[in-house]
């Protein structure tokens, strides 16, 4: 190594060590860190298991005082007015599915408070989905008894807490035969739809709006049933499956205009 390279050397290293004691003789700024939190975290709420029995049986008291007392109040006001309100051919989503406004449900609730017999509610087979303090879901099998006919339906009900109280955000219902308790199934909703393209082919326009009714086709109903009532004015069935459909398809004023005239003429 030449004289020149070992000045180069010892320079370099100089100037290194220098810079290192540089380093450590230059204050760093202390940093003070925030003190953990002393906010205690919010208790978790207690799912309540007692709560989904009490939800049951609020509802079923509403229910109850509409079809046994024809006062479906109750059980309109525990429907949120934003709620998911669906008729249906069976539980799981299928075609022919209704998706109903509160405020069609409200006529069609309205027009059976008037015009049904009288009827016992009873319940059966709840099944609790879901229980949380703020959402509650549950399934149940109704029965609606009239002078010894029974009409049985499979429900689901999902309740949500709002404001302190408890509100139905979602509803469901289907229908169940009465002799099993057990869905219709598709094969008979398609027997029917087949009833319904062969009667109108006959022209057997009562037997049609009938089998519609019964597949849940209600806006084709409707239709029908009026064109019926319109050309058989004297004739209190037509008017009756008027008024029917009318309200399942939420004109509760047609519904109860046909409904009254079809009570007078069957008199």
């Amino acid at each position: 190594m030449t004289s020149t390279r070992r000045s180069q050397l010892a320079a370099f290293m100089a100037l290194a060590l220098s810079v290192l004691a540089c380093a450590r003789q230059t204050s760093v700024p202390a940093v003070t860190l925030p003190a953990p939190s002393q906010t205690a975290a919010a208790p978790l709420e207690v799912v309540d298991p007692a709560l989904p029995k009490q939800l049951v049986e609020r509802v079923a008291e509403a229910e109850r005082a509409y079809e046994e007392h024809a006062e479906p109040r109750a059980i309109l006001t525990l429907i949120a007015d934003d709620a998911r309100i669906e008729a249906a051919r069976s539980e799981h989503a299928a075609p022919r599915d209704w998706r109903f406004t509160h405020q069609r449900l409200e006529a069609i609730y309205t027009w059976a408070a008037k015009y049904a017999a009288e009827t016992t509610f009873s319940y059966k087979d709840v099944q609790v989905v879901t229980n949380t303090p703020l959402h509650v879901v549950f399934t149940w099998t109704t029965m609606s008894e009239s002078h010894g006919t029974e009409s049985w339906f499979g429900q689901r009900y999902e309740l949500e807490r709002r404001g302190g109280d408890w509100k139905v955000i979602a509803f469901r219902y289907w229908p169940l035969r009465p002799d099993t308790g057990n869905e219709f199934g598709t094969a008979y909703f398609a027997d029917l739809d087949r009833q319904v393209a062969a009667a109108l082919k006959q022209g057997d326009q009562k037997q049609a709006a009938y089998n519609m009714m019964l597949g849940y086709r209600f806006d084709e109903c409707a239709k029908l049933a009026r064109d019926i009532a319109d050309t058989n004015p004297d004739d209190w069935w037509s008017w009756d499956m008027r008024s029917r459909a009318s309200a399942m398809v939420g004109d509760l004023e047609d519904a109860i205009r046909a409904g009254d005239k079809a009570a007078t003429l069957k008199k």
